[in-house]
């Protein structure tokens, strides 16, 4: 299997390269390391350094790709409140060029993930299917990944895959913990 984790230069990217490495499969990486560091990227995986939202650098990271991990993102609500436009750019017009590329280069499956919906809850633990409840700071969201992928006509070929992260830490992180983000890879 062939497959491109956007933002594989990130925590929790990078712990998906390598757990994708491990089961045997070959691995673009799509980051423009602004977050991201190099050396995070398991050396077997082939780096395209460009931006998530560049449908060109999209279109080369994808090419001959089964399988497409969505994880680029511009996090943290400080930041989204402070560059609400770049946020935007990253977040919303980064998913919509994966999923386009991802389609026109024939992939069968893109698996989105998303740890910034902001807000009180209803109900603890929340679940999946909760309602968004969002109060201030209101960060450009990057919950659109999902309501792209599982709502839009022109992907409607495709199962939706969207992961809900939330308190992740592990190996190379800067923290320790128990149990790296490479679950999601199973």
């Amino acid at each position: 299997m062939r497959a491109l984790v956007t933002g594989g230069a990130g925590f929790i990217g990078s712990n998906i390269v390598d757990a994708l490495i491990a089961r045997g499969a070959d691995v673009v990486v799509l980051d423009d390391l602004s977050t991201g560091f190099e050396e995070n990227i398991h050396p077997s995986a082939e780096l395209v350094v460009g931006d998530v939202a560049d449908p060109g650098a999209v279109a080369k990271a994808v090419a001959g790709c089964e399988v497409v991990f969505h994880e680029a993102a511009h996090r943290a609500v400080f930041r989204s409140v402070e560059r609400p436009i770049e946020t935007d750019r990253a977040n919303v017009g980064g998913t919509l060029a994966v999923l386009v590329g991802a389609k026109e280069a024939g992939a069968r499956r893109v698996v989105t993930a998303s740890s910034s919906v902001y807000g009180g809850a209803g109900q603890m633990p929340t679940p999946e299917d909760a309602p968004i409840c969002r109060g201030p700071p209101t960060p450009s969201p990057s919950w659109p990944a999902s309501t792209t992928a599982g709502c839009s006509g022109s992907f409607s070929a495709w199962r939706p895959s969207c992961c809900a992260i939330s308190m992740c830490t592990g190996p190379g992180n800067g923290r320790t913990a128990s149990t790296p983000p490479s679950s999601l890879c199973s």
